[in-house]
C-alpha cells in the first residue's frame, strides 16, 4: 500500500499500544514530527525502506541520502528503527553510515544474501554487515526462507542463520513468522521456528533472545 498507513494504524488502536507494535511507511521529505509522535503513541516504532521487493538500485551517494533523510526524522524518537530491505551488496554503502545515523537499523530477511548457502569469501556486502553487527542499534531479521531457499530442510541456510547467530553474543539476531506471507500462500512457519531452535544448540539464553528479549529490545516493549 505504498506509503498508506490506515490498516496498520487501525489495528494498532484497536488493539493498544500495550500488546502491539508496529512499522510504517513515509516519505522523509514530506512527514511532519507531529504526525510521528502520535503513531508513536499507537506503538509505531520503525519505518521500512523496501529497494528490494521494487527490484530498485540506489547508488552510494543516494542510498545514503535517503538514510541520513529517515534518521534525522527518527533520531528525536530515540527508540525507532530503520527496516531495510535492500540486496546485501548495498550495505558496503550503508555500513559507514550507521554511528552517523544514530538509530536503530533492522536487516531485513537474513541481510537479503545473493546466493546461498553462504560463501563469506564470495557473498557481496557480508564483511560490511558483519561490521553492522558489531554495533548494538543493528539487528538482523531472520524470516520467510522461502524468498531464497526451496529446501524443506533449510540446510542451505544453516550457516547463514549460525553465523548471524554467533554475532554479539546472538543478541542482534530477530526471528519473525512472515505472517500472512504474501509472497507464500499457505506457508507453515512452524517447521522453520523448530529449525532455528535447534540451530541454538540447546542454549537456553541464545532462543530466549531470538524469540523474544532482542524483540523487547528493537521494538522498546
Amino acid at each position: 500500500y505504498g506509503n498508506d498507513n490506515t490498516w496498520i494504524l487501525d489495528a494498532l488502536k484497536e488493539v493498544g499500544p500495550t500488546r502491539s507494535r508496529g512499522v510504517v511507511s513515509f516519505d522523509p521529505e514530506t512527514i511532519d514530527s507531529q504526525t510521528l509522535r502520535q503513531w508513536h503513541e499507537l506503538g509505531v516504532r520503525g519505518v521500512r525502506l523496501n529497494l528490494r521487493s521494487t527490484g530498485k538500485v540506489l547508488e552510494r551517494e543516494e542510498i545514503q541520502s535517503v538514510l541520513r533523510k529517515y534518521a534525522e526524522n527518527l533520531r528525536p524518537l530515540q527508540t525507532w528503527s530503520i527496516g531495510l530491505y535492500a540486496d546485501m551488496a548495498m550495505l558496503d554503502h550503508v555500513q559507514p553510515l550507521v554511528e552517523e545515523l544514530g538509530v536503530k537499523i533492522v536487516l531485513e530477511h537474513f541481510g537479503s544474501p545473493a546466493s546461498l548457502p553462504l560463501d563469506p569469501e564470495r557473498e557481496p556486502g557480508w564483511d560490511a554487515l558483519r561490521k553492522m553487527m558489531e554495533d548494538p542499534r543493528v539487528f538482523a531479521k531472520i524470516s520467510a526462507p522461502y524468498i531464497f531457499s526451496k529446501d524443506p530442510d533449510f540446510k542451505d541456510l544453516e550457516l547463514l542463520v549460525k553465523s548471524l547467530l554467533s554475532m554479539r553474543n546472538g543478541e542482534g539476531v530477530v526471528f519473525a513468522s512472515d505472517w500472512p506471507h504474501t509472497q507464500s500462500k499457505g506457508y507453515d512457519a512452524k517447521p522453520f521456528e523448530e529449525k532455528c531452535m535447534k540451530w541454538c544448540d540447546g542454549n537456553e539464553q541464545l532462543k530466549n533472545n531470538l524469540f523474544r528479549g532482542n524483540a523487547r529490545r528493537l521494538w522498546d516493549i
